[in-house]
């Protein structure tokens, strides 16, 4: 897959170049090379702001499981990251270990119903 827009920084970490492009739902900057082979360099800017995220801000955002991070990756298309992060917990798609507080793939209780990491049991999820 070949980069949607370009992004690039200065020395300083500034952005001195940001051009967008669409991207299913929006007109984001996007690099699946960034985000695979450079933890540090820009793999994504939202649309409608000038943030830019590091595979390192995907990893850091899912509490340092990757699986996680790369689904997050693969599925943002013009939000910020946290804001489809919040839906994939809202929707139960994924929910929040009680225990420990890692993700699991909860898939609307069809999916893992125990913690990966500390296997406490993960309940329906409650409004």
């Amino acid at each position: 897959m070949k980069d949607t827009g370009i992004c690039e920084l200065n020395s300083d970490g500034k952005v001195i170049r940001l051009e967008k492009e669409f991207y299913r739902q929006g007109d984001v900057f996007k690099s699946r090379d960034a985000y695979k082979n450079r933890p540090d360099a820009p793999c994504y800017v939202p649309e409608l702001t000038d943030t830019v995220y590091t595979a390192g801000d995907f990893l850091r955002l899912c509490k340092g499981q990757k699986a996680f991070a790369d689904q997050l990756f693969d599925e943002v298309d013009w939000q910020h990251p946290e804001a489809l992060l919040e839906e994939l917990i809202r929707n139960e798609e994924w929910a929040e270990c009680p225990n420990c507080g890692s993700f699991v793939d909860y898939d609307s209780g069809y999916g893992d119903k125990k913690c990966s990491r500390c296997g406490a049991e993960v309940e329906e999820q409650t409004a």
